[in-house]
């Protein structure tokens, strides 16, 4: 059984007992320096060690009751010592500075993808000098929520076809064209590179998962323009 395994074991056994594992060893050394972690004041037998979220190694020395850790990289090293005796188990865990502890450097997070519809949807609406454009906005990204969560799943529409006009009519119910007349060119525009253009395509599972995707994705924009 391997180290990690023995490990799992041990914390698996019986209810721990109190303080029974100790590690005794510095709290900080320079890099280089062979340091010492000392497990024989440990009540009990079968001592494990573990270094946790490291790949360097350490040498379990005196029967694993000692190990015998070095590296010359600054950090903080954590090491787990667990002992076991008659079906018990406990553990102590002794985290160990080397150096100067060197705070991990958060990882630059990639650039955010302009998305084109974005950029043609906030100029149009940037163009409309209507007063009423943003309830109007906000009212049509409904309806592109409603599509994404009822309209695409119903099985009365089996075409392409059928679900665009099952869309369109309940866009112009609710707002009335021409409000938004440029936002909604730039949107049809998209849609027709996104989905098919024959209308006569059969509605199957995957295009109605395409159709609620695209149907999203335009409710998001619509609001993200009264924001």
């Amino acid at each position: 059984m391997n180290r990690l395994a023995t490990l799992a074991a041990l914390l698996l056994a019986a209810p721990l007992w109190g303080q029974q594992a100790v590690i005794v060893a510095p709290a900080k050394v320079s890099p280089g320096d062979l340091v010492v972690l000392d497990g024989s004041q440990s009540k009990g037998t079968g001592h494990v060690w573990k270094l946790v979220s490291s790949d360097k190694t350490f040498l379990p020395v005196d029967g694993g009751v000692k190990c015998v850790f070095a590296t010359g990289a600054p950090g903080l090293y954590s090491f787990v010592l667990a002992v076991a005796d008659g079906g018990k188990a406990d553990l102590a865990v002794h985290v160990l500075q080397v150096g100067e502890a060197i705070p991990p450097v958060p990882p630059v997070p990639p650039p955010t993808p302009i998305d084109p519809l974005w950029g043609a949807m906030q100029a149009a609406y940037g163009a409309d000098l209507s007063a009423t454009k943003a309830t109007q906005a906000r009212q049509l990204a409904s309806v592109y929520r409603v599509a994404a969560a009822t309209t695409v799943n119903n099985p009365a529409l089996t075409t392409a076809g059928m679900l665009y006009d099952a869309v369109a009519t309940a866009a112009a119910s609710v707002v009335p064209l021409p409000a938004l007349q440029g936002v909604r060119q730039a949107l049809a525009e998209d849609f027709r590179k996104n989905l098919p253009t024959a209308l006569a395509a059969p509605l199957d599972t995957s295009l109605r998962v395409l159709c609620r995707d695209n149907f999203n994705r335009a409710a998001t924009l619509l609001e993200a323009l009264t924001k």
